[in-house]
C-alpha cells in the first residue's frame, strides 16, 4: 500500500528535514511513501481543487502567509467534503487546540519536530487508510469527491438529489440516482428500506416491522413492500419485536 504525503511549510529548512525524517522512517513501515512538498496553502489548495492529486496525509503548517493552515484544513473539510485525508498540524505554538478541533486533525506537532513523532503519524495514517479503505465516490459540481462507507449511516434521494447523513450529522449532496448509490453501497451492510432511502446496518440501534432507529436517534419508515426483505437480511423473525 502506497502512502501519499503532502508537507505544506513556507519554511524551505522544515520541509527538508520532514522530507528527510519520511525517507528514514520509511523502510520501518513496510511501505512505500510518496512525497509532494509545497511553499503555500494556496499551492496545495490549488492541486486539490483540481484533483491533481489526492494525498493520505497533510503536514501543514498553521503560520502560513496569505491563507492559514486551519484556513485551508477548513476547506479541505467543508468545501471539498474530504474527511479521509489526515491532517497533521505543525507549529511553534500551542494555543490552536480548540480552532483545530472541529477539522479532526490526526496530530499537532510542535516545533522543533521530534522524527519519533513523525512516525506516529504516518503509522496511524496507515492504519486509518486500512481501516478506511473503502469509500464511497461521487462527483458534485465537477469535483471527485470520496467519504468512508463506514461513516455514511443512511443514503436518501428525492428528485435528481442524493444525500448521505453521515455520522457526525453532516449531510453531504449531490446529483445523482439512488441506484448508482446502492450499486457502491449494497456490498457493504447498506439495506434499501424503502424506494429512496437504505440504512447502514452498522448504525441500526433498534427495529421493527415498521421502522429502524439509528444510533443518532432518527426513525427511518421501513415502506411494506420492503418489509419482508429487510426482516430476512436482518434475520428479524416475523412475531418477534
Amino acid at each position: 500500500m502506497m502512502l501519499t504525503v503532502a508537507i505544506c511549510d513556507d519554511n524551505q529548512a522544515i520541509c527538508h528535514q520532514l522530507e528527510r525524517m519520511i525517507e528514514v522512517i520509511q523502510p520501518k513501515l513496510n511501505d512505500t511513501v510518496d512525497i509532494d512538498v509545497y511553499g503555500s496553502a494556496e499551492a496545495l489548495r490549488s492541486i486539490l481543487a483540481n484533483q491533481q492529486q489526492i494525498y493520505d496525509l497533510i503536514f501543514l503548517d498553521i503560520e502560513l502567509p496569505g491563507s492559514t493552515g486551519i484556513e485551508l484544513a477548513h476547506k479541505i473539510r467543508f468545501e471539498h467534503n474530504d474527511q479521509m485525508v489526515q491532517i497533521a498540524f505543525i507549529s511553534a505554538k500551542t494555543q490552536y487546540a480548540l480552532e483545530l478541533f472541529s477539522v479532526g486533525p490526526v496530530d499537532f506537532l510542535i516545533k522543533p519536530i521530534q522524527r519519533a513523532q513523525v512516525q506516529q503519524v504516518l503509522t496511524r495514517t496507515l492504519n486509518l487508510k486500512q481501516d478506511n479503505a473503502v469509500y464511497f465516490q461521487y462527483t458534485d459540481e465537477r469535483m471527485f469527491k470520496r467519504v468512508p462507507h463506514k461513516m455514511i449511516e443512511s443514503v436518501s434521494v428525492m428528485g435528481k438529489l442524493v444525500s448521505l447523513l453521515i455520522n457526525n450529522g453532516q449531510i453531504l449532496t449531490y446529483r445523482g440516482t439512488f441506484s448508482e448509490a446502492m450499486t457502491q453501497l449494497e456490498p457493504y451492510g447498506f439495506i434499501q428500506i424503502n424506494k429512496s432511502e437504505a440504512i447502514n446496518c452498522r448504525y441500526i440501534h433498534g427495529l421493527n416491522r415498521e421502522q429502524i432507529q439509528t444510533t443518532s436517534g432518527a426513525n427511518h419508515k421501513i415502506s411494506r413492500r420492503y418489509q419482508k426483505a429487510v426482516a430476512a437480511k436482518l434475520m428479524f423473525q416475523k412475531g418477534e419485536g
